[in-house]
């Protein structure tokens, strides 16, 4: 019982044959863990009545590190560098270093998003620097209207208009 009455392998996510072993003590409920934990896998482990089976599977940890150690040992992104100013603005850090962040970011972008541009912005005017917050919440605007993002084409009109440049 349990089983669907028409089979369909099709639609098996996955499937393994595993040794079972005999414990020496009765469980009764049926537990499902994980144990044998390591940074390259685990075993996810079975045991009801007096039956134990584990199925060991593996992850790929080591590809994932080194290619996370090899991108941030060859420096920041422009993602990075976005993340950080955009963390900074966020929560009141030193706003110098995030005008600097963003400019960075934005450097290293072939064609800055609205959003981005948004960011920078309001980085820029935190920053006090009007003219470089005008300019970007311009180019922003414009890039918000190509796109057809109506939120965004709001926000950078108020802004404009809260910065006197409308």
């Amino acid at each position: 019982w349990g089983n669907p009455q028409n089979w369909d392998d099709a639609k098996v996510a996955a499937k393994t044959t595993v040794k079972t072993y005999e414990v020496p003590f009765n469980v009764e409920t049926y537990t499902i863990d994980v144990n044998q934990i390591s940074n390259s896998g685990a075993a996810l482990e079975f045991i009801w009545e007096k039956t134990y089976a584990a199925v060991p599977f593996t992850v790929p940890t080591d590809t994932k590190v080194t290619s996370s150690i090899d991108r941030v040992m060859n420096g920041p992104s422009a993602n990075d560098y976005y993340a950080a100013a955009v963390y900074y603005l966020e929560e009141g850090k030193d706003i110098n270093k995030a005008k600097e962040w963003i400019d960075k970011s934005m450097s290293l972008t072939e064609t800055p998003r609205f959003w981005q541009l948004r960011k920078k912005s309001l980085i820029y005017a935190a920053a006090g620097d009007k003219k470089g917050a005008i300019e970007a919440a311009k180019k922003s605007l414009a890039a918000a209207k190509e796109a057809g993002n109506d939120d965004y084409v709001k926000m950078n009109t108020d802004s404009l208009k809260e910065w006197g440049a409308m």
